[in-house]
């Protein structure tokens, strides 16, 4: 994942934390995270030339440090093409309350 990503990669997450590419790769690859679900929905791709925005739902579901979680979210990713390849730049993630 870490080439999909520019060096100065920025996460918002759902609970308005910041997130560098670094410290994401860091917590995508922790050995206390397991995924049982982790599936985006509802994708909308949208392409201006060399930039991209992605929308969609993402459902996720899994366990972290021995917590459970199951939160949906859903998420606006910017990607750009450089030398004909894209990666993503930015990403924002809202909580989706469920009922």
């Amino acid at each position: 994942m870490a080439k999909f990503l520019t060096d100065d990669f920025i996460l918002i997450t759902g609970s308005s934390r910041i997130l560098t590419k670094q410290q994401l790769l860091k917590e995508i690859t922790s050995p206390t995270l397991s995924w049982e679900l982790n599936a985006a929905r509802e994708v909308c791709v949208r392409i201006h030339g060399d930039a991209a925005v992605i929308t969609a739902l993402l459902d996720q579901k899994g366990v972290d440090n021995n917590e459970p979680f199951d939160s949906p979210v859903r998420y606006t990713d910017t990607w750009i093409r450089e030398s004909g390849t894209w990666r993503q730049i930015s990403g924002h993630a809202s909580p989706v309350k469920t009922k």
